[in-house]
């Protein structure tokens, strides 16, 4: 579902100018207004006197820590969503993002412009993004890990769990199965309570970090 944003800012972060820059003019969202910022001084001040919607925050700014950066905006800006961006489609880079509690991922060099259009358009319309690749990271380093968790689910939990990983809301998720909104609400719930999270983002990550989609 696309719903029109109306005067959203996007900062980027990113320590290569010419990234930085080239991906801010790859969106095609209307009246979003993007900014840059090259180091993590520049990126605190910029959120600290404009309000930003969705920071856009690359893994690695020498000699700072990108993933310690979206920390920091966190605690400073509760309400600020937050997209990590990495050309490293490595499973450590993935975990760190997920450990920061990002609302998505961006893989760099996918290079593809509807995909960071329809990452921004998701994060903005409130739902989390994970694209295919970063599913396939999670997945495989999860069936390498001996150490996952055992969490059962039954057949149309995990219908729900599928259908809320691609950003589908409540009232969707039951039209879409034909279950009414408190039947819907009561799975969520339930899903909660099994994987001991506190929300829907919160229960996103953590069935993608432990590979249970």
């Amino acid at each position: 579902m696309v719903v029109s944003v109306k005067n959203k800012k996007v900062l980027f972060v990113d320590d290569t100018p010419t990234v930085c820059e080239g991906l801010s003019k790859l969106i095609e969202l209307p009246n979003v207004e993007c900014l840059c910022a090259y180091t993590v001084a520049e990126a605190l001040a910029i959120c600290g006197n404009s309000h930003i919607d969705v920071a856009m925050v690359d893994a690695r700014m020498p000699p700072e820590s990108g993933i310690a950066l979206i920390s920091q905006l966190h605690k400073k800006h509760p309400a600020l969503k937050i997209v990590g961006i990495t050309s490293f489609e490595e499973v450590a880079t993935v975990l760190d993002f997920i450990e920061v509690k990002v609302a998505g991922i961006f893989l760099k060099n996918s290079g593809r412009k509807s995909g960071l259009n329809e990452c921004l358009q998701a994060v903005l319309n409130g739902e989390t993004y994970f694209p295919a690749k970063v599913k396939a990271l999670l997945e495989n380093h999860t069936q390498a890990n001996t150490s996952k968790p055992i969490t059962q689910f039954t057949p149309r939990e995990q219908e729900i769990l599928s259908l809320m990983s691609i950003g589908m809301k409540t009232k969707e998720i039951a039209d879409q199965l034909k279950i009414t909104k408190s039947t819907a609400e009561d799975h969520r719930e339930r899903l909660m309570q099994k994987t001991g999270t506190d929300n829907g983002p919160d229960l996103i990550r953590f069935i993608l970090k432990n590979g249970l989609l």
